[in-house]
């Protein structure tokens, strides 16, 4: 009986999973990784010059200022998965109150002034 009651009680990762603001972190979690990623393969590739490698890093601080620009504007091209995710719970695709919920674009500014530090 004890395991029926335990079975049947709402976790806490279900509770969280349940939760559309955690969701939309998630997914934006899985959109800026996998950016992240592509990155890292680009810098741990072979024979890579290091001009070749400041490029990439380059091109990161202007896929950053696109994000933010995208984000303010609502578009949500370059987040599949997050678009995907807020289509499917707001209405007529205003997404302005699910992103003024978010630090989605306040994230992506701290990481340009950090990234803008380090000048080549």
């Amino acid at each position: 009986m004890i395991l029926w009651e335990e079975k049947n009680k709402p976790s806490e990762e279900r509770a969280l999973l349940c939760d559309n603001n955690r969701l939309f972190d998630l997914e934006f979690l899985v959109n800026f990784a996998d950016r992240l990623n592509h990155l890292n393969i680009k810098l741990q590739g072979r024979n890579e010059l290091f001009p070749n490698l400041i490029n990439h890093f380059n091109a990161l601080k202007m896929k950053l200022k696109l994000f933010i620009s995208q984000l303010e504007n609502e578009d949500m091209n370059q987040f599949p998965y997050l678009k995907e995710q807020i289509e499917g719970v707001v209405d007529n695709g205003n997404w302005e109150n699910a992103l003024k919920r978010s630090n989605y674009c306040r994230t992506f500014v701290i990481l340009l002034k950090k990234a803008e530090l380090w000048q080549f």
